[in-house]
């Protein structure tokens, strides 16, 4: 997966046999699919607009409203790229829509981390916020 905090740190999750598991780890809570043009979807935390505790995440946003051209998105809290196969399968992000991310400018954390290492950091970054 590729992970954006609201810190705008942009990181590669090695994924594991739980995909379920993986998402709400990530997103600290019940996840919501934001669907994005083509086969890659955003995962959300469902209640992140009512947590006083995820802040706003400016680079997700972005990144979420340039792939829709939906201006009206605002997410909160970690997002998680990921894909989708036509049976709607939850995959690793494919690896054009990291290239073309990185053209963007988004600066990834090397190298691929574990999705505890991920949460670590993002629980380690609300405590000095």
């Amino acid at each position: 997966y590729l992970v954006v905090t609201p810190g705008g740190d942009a990181f590669l999750a090695e994924t594991t046999d739980d995909t379920y598991a993986d998402l709400s780890t990530l997103v600290d809570g019940m996840i919501e699919c934001v669907a994005l043009p083509g086969q890659v979807d955003a995962w959300v935390n469902e209640e992140g607009l009512y947590r006083d505790d995820l802040a706003y995440n400016l680079l997700g946003t972005y990144m979420v409203r340039g792939w829709t051209g939906n201006p009206g998105y605002h997410l909160v809290g970690p997002v998680v790229f990921a894909a989708h196969d036509d049976e709607g399968n939850t995959l690793p992000c494919p690896a054009g829509f990291i290239a073309d991310t990185v053209q963007k400018g988004v600066e990834l954390t090397q190298p691929v981390h574990t999705i505890e290492e991920i949460k670590a950091r993002m629980d380690a970054a609300k405590e000095t916020a």
